[in-house]
């Protein structure tokens, strides 16, 4: 769950989200003025690390893909290259819209872009995707194989929302081993 702000720059986001492979854990991510902000519960003692994206050296590598990941566009961009199969599938009613079902495979050994986030992925993917009337993601779910699945739904465009950093008193320093 999360929300996007398009309109500084770059874009601004906040999002939680839990990972099987962290237990279940919820985790918090905030990416402000280009700032990682990340806390991983009980991991980061319920405090914020704060990341610089373009550190290749550190601790979780390079996240500058992190922010370009968050624009829809160009994350088409990385992808077009490796659209092997764009099916329409139709009009169909979700959450009371009525949108476009799109049925895609992707061939990512054809994919553009970073490295690093074609890393890992199967040879190729299939998802669906479902858009509004103006053309608009409202929902995407993607099969990545032994990666697992992804599920994410869109809404509220348009709405204000407010994105900040985390309070000093939030933030901790990385742990060395980490």
């Amino acid at each position: 769950e999360g929300a996007m702000d398009y309109t500084t720059d770059p874009p601004s986001m906040s999002m939680t989200m839990s990972m099987p492979a962290l237990g279940g854990q919820p985790m918090d991510i905030r990416v402000v003025d280009g700032v990682v902000y990340l806390n991983m519960g009980a991991l980061s003692q319920s405090k914020f690390w704060k990341l610089d994206p373009d550190d290749s050296s550190g601790p979780l590598g390079d996240l500058g893909d992190l922010t370009d990941s968050m624009d829809p566009t160009k994350a088409f961009d990385t992808y077009a290259d490796g659209f092997a199969k764009v099916v329409l599938v139709g009009e169909e009613e979700v959450d009371g819209e009525t949108l476009t079902h799109f049925a895609v495979v992707v061939d990512t050994t054809e994919l553009t872009g970073p490295t690093d986030t074609t890393k890992g992925l199967p040879e190729t993917l299939e998802y669906d995707l479902w858009l509004d009337d103006q053309d608009r993601t409202r929902k995407a779910v993607m099969d990545m194989g032994p990666l697992g699945s992804m599920s994410m739904e869109t809404f509220g465009y348009d709405e204000p929302v407010t994105i900040q950093a985390p309070p000093e008193s939030q933030i901790a320093e990385l742990p060395a081993m980490m």
